[in-house]
């Protein structure tokens, strides 16, 4: 009877023991100070793991989950929890936090999908939409002032920015922005353009060997053929960020190299830069060659050139300002007036698409540019003269 009383007293205390209620009752002293009141607000970064005690639940770095999310979504997770700490009781773990939001991070705790983004190149100046800064193709938000770095050499870090934009697909919010050394830069990146190029040259030469070898259309024909456009993508990349630094100062050498490039495309379309800056044209919207003057949509070349357009539905007539220069065009008239005064054109200014297209090289001379053919690639560039 004796042994069976302290097998049932011994019971009792170890069921104390592992109560949290009653922890104050097993301590060597009852009366002594509690330990500092922790802060209810809670925010824990971890990954969400499944335990099979009790019912099963889930939990992060020691917490227990409890909410209304479906935690099983994130198991084997990293996230972010904040909520608030939880009284809920349970014998195997005396921790649990009430769920106000779980968020997946990657390793550097952001956000999935918003891996961070080191770029480094030059800092420009894009006129639509009102103006903005970017660099590598990306436009740059965030709170820098991104003026003081125009021109310049910088390395950039942040995450994409999904904000939606009408001229550019790919944005970057900065959260860091340092100076670069220029000197070395453009080094790395001439001599990465060579080697590109090179590279390019030699592919191409060997492709109908690779056809012959393996097959048209091919497995590996068609990755072959995907490493061309690589190479190709990155020198002109590479290239137009080159004319883009020149801006005004055009060197239609590198223009010319750009044209190399771009003549081994499949898809022959006239390019325009206007400023170092390729102008961005819809679909059918494109320049086009009729006898054997170039035609463009007459908003995007001034647009590119900062001019003020008009037009007069009754008179079909459109007006150009800039810097002082008026020109007046009437659809189908051959007869142009720059600051009053005829000027015979070869062709006339015409509507195609529903879009008013007009001359370039003549709309271009008359508001005092340089305009150059590129016939490698057909690539039209469009200087202002420096002041």
């Amino acid at each position: 009877m004796k042994e069976r009383k302290k097998i049932m007293i011994f019971t009792l205390i170890a069921a104390i023991a592992a109560c949290p209620l009653c922890a104050f009752a097993v301590g060597e002293n009852s009366t002594s100070t509690p330990a500092a009141k922790e802060s209810n607000q809670l925010n824990i970064t971890g990954v969400v793991t499944y335990k099979r005690l009790e019912t099963g639940y889930y939990e992060v770095n020691g917490y227990r989950l409890e909410g209304g999310y479906d935690f099983s979504k994130y198991e084997g997770k990293r996230v972010v929890v904040n909520g608030e700490l939880s009284n809920s009781m349970s014998i195997f773990m005396n921790k649990a936090i009430k769920v106000s939001s779980i968020t997946e991070v990657n390793a550097d705790g952001l956000p999935a999908g918003e891996e961070q983004l080191v770029l480094e190149g030059t800092i420009l100046l894009n006129t639509l939409e009102g103006g903005f800064y970017e660099l590598k193709g990306f436009r740059l938000t965030g709170e820098y002032n991104f003026s003081e770095y125009a021109g310049k050499v910088v390395i950039i870090s942040g995450v994409e920015d999904t904000s939606p934009s009408a001229y550019m697909t790919k944005a970057i919010k900065v959260s860091s922005i340092k100076l670069s050394d220029e000197d070395k830069y453009y080094t790395e990146i001439e001599t990465e353009l060579e080697e590109t190029i090179n590279q390019l040259e030699n592919v191409k030469a060997n492709m109908p060997d690779y056809i012959k070898q393996y097959g048209e259309g091919s497995t590996k024909v068609n990755q072959y053929m995907e490493d061309i456009r690589a190479l190709k993508d990155n020198a002109v990349g590479i290239l137009e960020e080159l004319v883009r630094v020149d801006g005004k100062s055009v060197d239609i050498a590198k223009y010319e190299k750009l044209g190399k490039v771009l003549g081994s495309s499949e898809e022959q379309v006239i390019s325009l830069y206007i400023n170092g800056i390729k102008t961005g044209f819809e679909q059918g919207e494109h320049p086009f060659i009729e006898s054997g003057r170039t035609l463009v949509a007459f908003r995007a070349i001034a647009e590119g050139l900062g001019a003020e357009v008009s037009w007069d539905e009754d008179t079909k007539k459109v007006t150009v300002k800039k810097d002082g220069i008026v020109i007046e065009l009437t659809i189908g008239n051959t007869t142009a007036y720059v600051n009053g005064s005829p000027l015979k054109l070869d062709v006339p200014a015409k509507i195609v698409n529903g879009r008013t297209v007009v001359p370039l090289r003549f709309i271009g001379e008359s508001l005092n540019t340089s305009v150059d053919w590129v016939s490698e690639g057909q690539i039209v560039v469009i200087g202002e003269k420096l002041k």
